[in-house]
């Protein structure tokens, strides 16, 4: 199957922002750049042709006069590719709404068609700086390897996990990253274990600047949250209110960050999710475990899965194959539609 050949739309990061460039040495000097770069840089040259009209395409929403915001907005998307047919003496929210959902879509907003504060915004950011923003992702475009087999690519800025087999995408999740205070931070490793009903291990930095705080204002915190010591760390057991949902996925890396499911489900409902500590949750792990474990000597099914999970008991699974896993960061990238998106620079990398 050919589309794009790795044209993600959760492609990603400025790998050397956070990785010591002898590691990106390491891993990428054999690797060619994939052909995001070239399709970014022809996407550029068509705004450096639109610069032009800059001036002229900020929408005064604070007009009394519909018609002519209306107007304005379908100018607009017309400069930006979502309108051919400009020929229309008047236009209406209805004629043009489908036009409006794309551009909702490829900037990451609620897809409803509704001219609201969000859209407003996108809308009137200025070409010049759209063209910045692609500049800046080229150059974190040029670093990123080509992946020719199954791999797994996260987009920090996208929220969004996806899963390929080579040009393929077989499994798209939501995701959830770390706080601004707590990045999630660009990886490429391989994923090594699936691990059902895992412990978490409490990292010393949370237990001192959360478990233990808590435990001096509740004597039964660690009752009530199934902890317990082991040795000289503290963890929570496998269970309902495990932190860490119920099941993990492994991947060397010097951040001892991992893929992992979560009780808290409700949060993939949001437009804005950074929650974690530096971790990746995903909103589809059976999914991905179901994917990964297919290719093992003795092939797991779902049902094997799920008995596995009723068991209760932490249960390591060494992959046979391994999968690479990119953990990238793209504020603009060429989605499989064929045009730009482009999502919020959530930690301030641009």
């Amino acid at each position: 199957m050919h589309s794009f050949q790795h044209v993600f739309v959760s492609i990603p990061l400025l790998l050397s922002y956070y990785i010591p460039k002898a590691e990106i040495r390491h891993n990428l000097i054999e690797l060619d750049t994939i052909p995001q770069y070239y399709l970014l840089k022809a996407k550029l040259l068509e705004y450096e042709k639109s610069a032009t009209f800059d001036s002229s395409s900020i929408i005064n929403f604070q007009s009394k006069d519909s018609s002519k915001i209306i107007n304005a907005i379908a100018k607009k998307l017309c400069l930006l590719g979502y309108i051919s047919d400009t020929l229309q003496l008047l236009f209406s929210i209805s004629n043009i709404k489908e036009s409006i959902k794309e551009f909702q879509f490829d900037n990451g907003l609620p897809v409803d068609g509704v001219v609201g504060k969000k859209f407003k915004m996108a809308i009137n950011i200025p070409i010049s700086e759209r063209i910045k923003k692609i500049k800046k992702n080229l150059q974190r475009a040029a670093l990123l390897p080509n992946l020719q087999s199954k791999h797994v690519i996260v987009n920090i800025p996208d929220y969004e996990l996806k899963v390929y087999d080579h040009d393929s995408l077989v499994l798209q999740s939501k995701i959830i990253i770390g706080k601004k205070n707590t990045k999630t931070l660009g990886i490429y490793s391989s994923i090594e274990y699936v691990v059902f009903n895992p412990y978490w291990n409490i990292p010393r930095s949370i237990m001192a600047k959360e478990i233990l705080p808590a435990m001096k204002k509740d004597s039964q915190y660690l009752t009530k949250n199934d902890m317990e010591w082991a040795g000289d760390h503290l963890r929570q057991k496998p269970g309902e209110k495990n932190a860490l949902g119920r099941i993990k996925f492994i991947f060397p890396n010097p951040y001892n960050i991992y893929l992992h499911d979560t009780p808290n489900k409700n949060l993939f409902t949001r437009e804005t999710r950074m929650f974690s500590h530096g971790c990746i949750r995903i909103a589809k792990p059976m999914d991905l475990a179901d994917y990964l474990l297919k290719s093992q000597p003795n092939s797991w099914s779902r049902e094997d899965i799920l008995k596995t999970l009723e068991k209760k008991k932490e249960v390591y699974v060494k992959l046979n194959e391994k999968v690479i896993i990119l953990v990238c960061y793209m504020t603009a990238f060429v989605a499989e539609n064929g045009r730009v998106n482009f999502r919020n620079d959530v930690y301030r990398l641009d």
